[in-house]
């Protein structure tokens, strides 16, 4: 370790899986108990792609690896073919299901959905199945290819889009909206295209704006779920077998002291967020092809006075009064920390991982999402040494990067 950096440094005392790349948390990840593996053989595969729909909380220690485990389960989802968002509580408030949503459609390939949009009216609708090219270019390839004149050809791009939007399971503030986007989109006209986005994004605009476009709402709490299930509806119609969402650190809303820079909930705005959980699990069968992650540490699921457990109509919902032998990977709520326990390969695993990482003369730049990796690393954390009350994934990889021994049954 001689002459490494002070930042680098910060990150070998108190390791923080949101600072490394995508790469490396793929190199160093360890499916502990096989949840990940069991989560997309029960859920993923022949559940959710065939319209169900599934919200589950994980519990953590810090330093256990829960940060780890939903970026790595958002990145395999996305190998699977689901549309994957990953939102970090800290960083935005998310008290109300119209800010979830927010948060969620400004990570939402739109591109992707507006191309697969006007590709599926021009391949289904129109039936130019051997057209391979962008939707910009469809105008230009039929007039010349097919002889289709402007007015004729205008006049049955506008007939196969609303054909294709009414058929759209969709929120009915949505279809104008969507019908001028892709039409526009498929002729190559650019005007007011970024309103219309951030339209769908849920950006606040005017009457006057909205109008330009067709939209005679905007976003709020009372529609916010039903353009949740919209978005999936549109990912599904463009080639996606559905939603997976990852939320992290979701712990922020139990916390009660407020720090700068981090949303702070008041009991009544934390009810309101517990209420807003509440019923997207108990509407979570009516939310086809959405697959939610949603992690913290113990205290937003122990602590009486401000967690989950002070809004019994949620508690009721996701804890267990009964204490089993075993780790149930079918429950809503996982214990990681009860996982890595069962799993007596796990620790073992994420030392070996880490090691060949490092290869001998330790991370490299390129392993982090920045170089200045010691910033985001709280005070509390800088040690040489983490004790006991840090998670078991962040206590092993500090040891095998400050070249420490563990002693006793660590690993097991």
């Amino acid at each position: 370790m001689k002459g490494m950096c002070d930042n680098r440094a910060g990150f070998y005392r108190c390791p923080d899986a949101t600072l490394l790349t995508d790469e490396s948390v793929r190199e160093t990840y360890v499916d502990v108990g096989g949840m990940e593996e069991f989560w997309l053989k029960w859920y993923l595969r022949g559940f959710v792609d065939r319209g169900a729909g599934k919200i589950k909380f994980v519990q953590a220690r810090v330093g256990a690896g829960k940060t780890h485990l939903l970026r790595h389960f958002v990145s395999t989802a996305s190998d699977e073919g689901y549309a994957t968002v990953f939102v970090d509580a800290t960083a935005q408030r998310m008290g109300a299901i119209d800010e979830l949503y927010r948060a969620v459609a400004v990570q939402a390939p739109w591109e992707k959905i507006l191309d697969g949009c006007a590709t599926s009216i021009v391949h289904n609708d129109l039936g130019y199945n051997d057209f391979n090219g962008e939707p910009a270019d469809f105008r230009r390839w039929a007039e010349t290819t097919r002889g289709r004149s402007g007015p004729s050809l205008t006049a049955d791009l506008r007939d196969a889009t609303d054909k294709w939007v009414r058929a759209m399971d969709i929120h009915s503030n949505w279809r104008e909206p969507l019908r001028t986007w892709v039409l526009r989109h498929i002729t190559g006209e650019a005007t007011d295209v970024a309103m219309i986005r951030n339209w769908f994004c849920g950006e606040r605009m005017s009457v006057r704006e909205r109008k330009t476009f067709g939209a005679g709402t905007k976003l709020d709490r009372r529609n916010g779920r039903a353009w949740l299930l919209s978005l999936v509806t549109l990912l599904r119609a463009t080639g996606y077998k559905g939603l997976v969402l990852a939320l992290d650190n979701a712990d922020v809303w139990a916390r009660s002291t407020r720090v700068e820079g981090i949303p702070y909930y008041t009991r009544s705005a934390r009810d309101y967020t517990y209420e807003m959980l509440r019923e997207l699990i108990d509407e979570s069968h009516h939310a086809p092809h959405l697959f939610a992650l949603i992690a913290g540490d113990v205290n937003l699921f122990e602590n009486q006075k401000t967690g989950v457990p002070s809004y019994p109509a949620l508690w009721q919902r996701i804890g267990s009064e009964i204490a089993l032998a075993q780790v149930n990977r079918f429950a809503d709520l996982l214990d990681l920390d009860a996982l890595w326990r069962s799993d007596g390969r796990g620790g073992a695993q994420v030392a070996s991982r880490w090691t060949e990482l490092c290869d001998g003369i330790g991370l490299r730049e390129n392993h982090f999402v920045h170089e200045d990796v010691f910033s985001h690393v709280e005070g509390a954390a800088r040690e040489d040494s983490l004790g006991l009350d840090w998670g078991l994934a962040r206590r092993t990889v500090h040891h095998v990067l400050t070249g420490s021994q563990m002693g006793g049954n660590e690993h097991a």
